[in-house]
């Protein structure tokens, strides 16, 4: 099957080409026009190939977003050395960049080092920006590989020698399948989104920076205006410039017609905002504004895809996003609450307008109209409420429509009335009921009543602890009107409007008020049976098994939460504060872990929300919450003797050994040799092809591997992991220089016996953090004795709610103090406690 051109790879990356904030294009797209497959590859040939540098550079200035851009020959031949790094260091038929492994990536770092100083100041944000183009230059090069040589027949073995024939084949046959045929349809429709392209090489922002001088030198010696000077926004200004085409004479402009409808909303924008009848604030931004779309998390359009908001984004100190989206939300709120009963009192005005015009026909009369029943009345009269059964004050809540959704505004109780009573001198409107008013939303205290009190009561919140109308449709009861008991005043409450005993009626006033405070403040005492009876109610609703993952809902109902230990209810607290209020930071739990921690080269994690609410609801354990129960053990290990070393579970995991063998070998291996003088080194290690998590100790005393299984799989199941450690274990022998076995191969124990999971559950990865604690807090001093016997014995049994509620505990316990506050050891700016 033959592609079309816009062909790309499984690791094409859709927000990179669809969001106009990508800030680097590779030069394949900027020949695409051509028709003729032929004359684009002789093209391509007669640029040359780019080549590593000759001589060392250094680079003396770095941009916020990690781009060297001093000197400026320094800075274009470090992007060109990012390119031939990414081609020629890197298979072709490697999956994704992200397969990648810690020890390759280090090995392109030092590569670049060698034609590079940088100040060690800028380092770290260098090798990021360094990775990042190379990935890009990866997929880019892959892209041309497909497009104009895999495609058409052509063998790049002349432009490329680097890349060997068998391979080669290899990467052509993947090319030619029906599988890429539908990724590269699908990636196709994907681009067809983005109606902004820029015009940006790969240098991005910063790589156009100068020519973007130039013009404006030249427009300010001839004269004319600077080019988008009616915006006020450098963002701004910098995003038109990225998708503008120069002209003959030097000037900029924009040939897009979409481009040239978003510089028309920034204008009118900038306008409106000089004027005051519009806020904007950082992300919200004219260019967001006149995009019609929010900012990306963790870029800056306009500035460049690898700037946070922070580096990107100016505040000038009278930003406070928090308060900001309160006062907005609770002001929208407010507004279309007053809408809403605005609109009703026009309904009502045009209704009673409509009643005191004579009907056609009838005949005048002397003296007044009498009065007519309205069909409304009529109908409200024929609808029945709950609150129509209640014979008792009973627990209400008062509601009010905003958006055509009902909404909670305040608490209080509902009265059992008649036709005919009153409060405070005026008659109870058809269709409203009486209550009083405890509590209201502090958000809607601003609501009007429509049947005021007096002057000074004409507002909900002005209510509080006064008696008022409210509509019946409008009142929920927080308990079930016939859970309302009638009691021995009930006879006299009814008969309260009755003028048979209107003469008494001060004396049943006065009981109905002392009746209504009793009910209140003075709740009938429950009985043992009937606490022990809520106790179990609450201890069924306390499962949190039915609450699905949803951003922003707690984790489980009401009474879970509560039951949650202290830690995890602190976590459970800062979750639900970060996915509804802040928003605009990253939504996971993000850390960073050292070098020196787990030898896995320093790499941050980030924990999902979703994948924090499978741990609160006993689910399967992600990885990096198994990284982070390594981390928690590391710790604890260290109050102890110094006999253990760790393995970082995301470095050994099936999938990184599939993908990436060799780097994982030399993994262990390094682990290995910085733990020479221990006892043992210990794993968490997930099968891809079951999805199950165990233990694996490497017990250096013994030259043995201890596989702790809590469901003892078979033990051609660990034939990856197996064929790793023993490949490490070959090298660490030659580091050592001798084995204390004869063969100097390691022992395979695969039928440990340890504690078991029950069949249908999932719970693996807590069977994995709870392997690795006992042997933490127990620290044997031999696991397997003579003829290999266990001698560490651990109960076979499985493990019980508390075990989980432990691990969960430490977990959480652990994530609070070490990675979301600000002195914690794994702590990054993108979390604060």
């Amino acid at each position: 099957m033959r592609h079309t051109a816009n062909d790309e790879d499984e690791d094409f990356d859709p927000a990179d080409e669809v969001s106009s904030s990508s800030e680097s294009e590779d030069e394949d797209h900027q020949d695409e026009e051509q028709s003729e497959s032929e004359v684009q590859v002789q093209q391509r040939r007669g640029r040359g190939r780019s080549k590593m540098p000759e001589t060392r550079y250094v680079i003396t200035a770095v941009s916020r977003a990690g781009n060297p851009f001093q000197p400026k020959e320094a800075a274009r031949q470090f992007r060109t050395a990012c390119g031939v790094l990414a081609k020629e260091r890197v298979s072709i038929n490697l999956a994704s960049w992200k397969k990648l492994g810690e020890s390759e990536k280090d090995l392109l770092w030092n590569d670049l080092l060698e034609k590079f100083e940088i100040p060690e100041e800028y380092e770290a944000i260098v090798r990021v920006r360094a990775l990042k183009s190379m990935a890009q230059a990866f997929r880019a090069f892959k892209h041309k590989l497909t497009k104009y040589y895999a495609l058409i027949g052509q063998a790049p073995f002349e432009d490329y020698p680097f890349i060997h024939k068998q391979g080669w084949e290899i990467f052509v046959e993947s090319r030619l399948t029906e599988e890429f045929a539908k990724i590269s349809q699908t990636h196709k429709e994907i681009q067809s989104h983005n109606t902004n392209p820029h015009r940006l090489g790969t240098g991005g922002y910063d790589g156009k920076a100068e020519e973007w001088e130039r013009i404006d030198e030249q427009a300010r010696r001839e004269g004319r205006e600077l080019p988008f000077s009616e915006v006020d926004s450098e963002v701004c200004r910098t995003w038109l410039r990225g998708r503008s085409s120069k002209t003959a004479d030097g000037q900029l402009v924009l040939n897009n017609p979409r481009d040239q409808e978003v510089a028309q909303e920034m204008i009118r924008l900038t306008v409106e905002s000089s004027q005051g009848s519009i806020r904007l604030a950082r992300e919200n931004d004219v260019l967001s504004k006149a995009l019609g779309r929010p900012e990306h998390p963790g870029r800056t359009r306009g500035v460049s895809v690898y700037a946070t908001w922070k580096q990107g984004l100016h505040d000038d100190g009278s930003y406070r996003s928090r308060q900001r989206k309160k006062e907005a939300r609770e002001s929208e709120m407010i507004e279309a609450v007053r809408a809403e009963f605005r609109q009703h009192i026009l309904t009502l005005e045009e209704r009673i307008d409509r009643l005191n015009q004579p009907q056609e026909g009838a005949p005048n009369q002397l003296g007044p109209n009498p009065p007519l029943r309205s069909s409304y009345a009529s109908a409200q009269a024929n609808i029945h409420y709950p609150i129509d059964e209640i014979q008792v004050p009973t627990p209400c809540t008062l509601q009010v429509t905003v958006n055509d959704e009902p909404m909670d505004a305040a608490k209080g109780m509902a009265y059992p009335c008649a036709e005919g009573d009153v409060i405070h001198g005026l008659p109870i409107l058809s269709g409203n009921a009486k209550v009083s008013v405890d509590w209201v939303e502090p958000f809607l205290k601003n609501v009007t009543l429509k049947c005021p009190v007096d002057d000074e009561v004409r507002t909900l919140g002005q209510a509080v602890r006064h008696f008022i109308q409210w509509p019946k449709s409008a009142i929920s009861l927080d308990q079930p009107a016939a859970q309302a008991s009638a009691s021995p005043v009930l006879q006299e409450l009814n008969q309260i409007s009755s003028p048979v005993v209107a003469t008494q009626a001060p004396l049943l006033k006065k009981r109905m008020q002392s009746f209504s405070e009793a009910s209140i403040s003075s709740p009938v005492k429950p009985s043992k049976k009937m606490k022990a009876k809520e106790n179990n109610k609450e201890n069924k609703n306390a499962q949190p098994q039915v609450y699905p993952f949803k951003l922003g809902s707690p984790f489980g109902n009401e009474a879970y939460v509560k039951s949650l230990t202290g830690a995890c209810q602190i976590l459970h607290r800062w979750y639900l504060k970060r996915s509804t209020e802040r928003k605009d930071m990253p939504q996971s739990i993000t850390g960073f872990i050292p070098n020196e921690v787990l030898l896995s080269g320093g790499n941050y994690f980030a924990i999902t929300f979703d994948d924090l609410h499978l741990l609160y609801q006993y689910k399967e354990l992600d990885s990096q919450l198994l990284r982070v129960w390594t981390l928690y053990m590391i710790e604890e290990a260290r109050l102890g003797p110094q006999r253990l070393g760790f393995l970082d579970p995301a470095c050994i995991c099936e999938s990184d050994l599939v993908s990436n063998m060799q780097g994982a070998v030399d993994y262990i291996f390094s682990v290995l040799a910085a733990n020479r003088g221990k006892d043992y080194v210990v794993g968490a290690y997930n099968s891809l092809s079951k999805w199950h998590w165990i233990l694996v100790v490497i017990d250096l005393s013994t030259n043995s591997v201890i596989y702790m299984d809590s469901r003892n799989h078979p033990q051609d199941s660990y034939n990856p992991i197996t064929s790793a450690i023993d490949r490490a274990w070959e090298m660490f022998v030659q580091l050592e220089g001798m084995s204390k076995r004869a063969s100097g191969k390691l022992y395979h124990c695969f039928n440990f016996p340890c504690n078991r999971q029950p069949t249908g559950t999932n719970l693996c990865g807590f069977y994995a953090c709870w392997y690795m604690q006992s042997l933490v807090s127990t620290l044997p001093v031999k696991i397997l004795g003579e003829n290999d016997v266990p001698q560490w014995h651990i109960p076979t049994t499985p493990l019980q709610e508390k075990d989980f509620q432990s691990i969960r505990g430490q977990l959480c316990n652990f994530i609070n103090r070490e990675i979301l506050k600000k002195d914690g050891k794994y702590y990054v700016a993108a979390c604060d406690m």
